[in-house]
């Protein structure tokens, strides 16, 4: 269920109009996790379906649906995808964190997939003021510590060498 703003579509009802009720995401099902965020001020939602893949809808100003489109301006095609869309190439996602402009995928094989703006070096690719359009930007197999956080969204810091701590800060 979802209400409230929507002016990028983040609510995933097919329209960008408010949602002053609770109303069903259009088309989306069997949901084990669920998480909110922004890029660039603008509004994205996301969700784990239990087959352990991952949906996006809302704003992708900042790459965040990694289909390769990215970075956009608000008005352009693509921008915004007001029914929730399933991220290719990603399968077994069992916690999903919606940063500032960028997504933490963990799998369920301990893995971590980051992808989107990377303008502080966040998605740890060694780069930073950059986009990374598509999941693979990150593979992190080392961090059994990670395996913790499975349950509650990510918190990682701009130095993965560093820590993986569940978040003490998400709405």
């Amino acid at each position: 269920m979802s209400w409230g703003a929507n002016n990028d579509g983040e609510l995933g009802i097919g329209t960008r109009f408010t949602g002053w009720t609770p109303a069903e995401v259009t088309g989306l099902d069997h949901v084990v996790a669920i998480d909110a965020g922004s890029a660039a001020a603008h509004g994205v939602s996301g969700a784990i379906r239990d087959e352990g893949t991952v949906w996006l809808w809302g704003s992708n100003v900042s790459a965040m649906f990694g289909n390769g489109e990215g970075p956009l301006s608000a008005d352009d095609p693509g921008a915004r995808y007001l029914l929730a869309v399933p991220v290719k190439g990603i399968a077994g996602a069992k916690s999903l964190s919606l940063g500032e402009g960028h997504v933490a995928v963990l799998l369920d094989d301990g893995t971590l997939r980051m992808w989107g703006h990377d303008g502080w070096g966040q998605i740890g690719v060694g780069t930073s003021g950059f986009y990374q359009e598509k999941p693979n930007g990150l593979i992190i197999q080392e961090y059994s510590s990670c395996n913790r956080c499975i349950s509650s969204p990510l918190w990682l810091h701009r130095n993965l060498q560093e820590r993986c701590i569940p978040s003490p800060h998400r709405r």
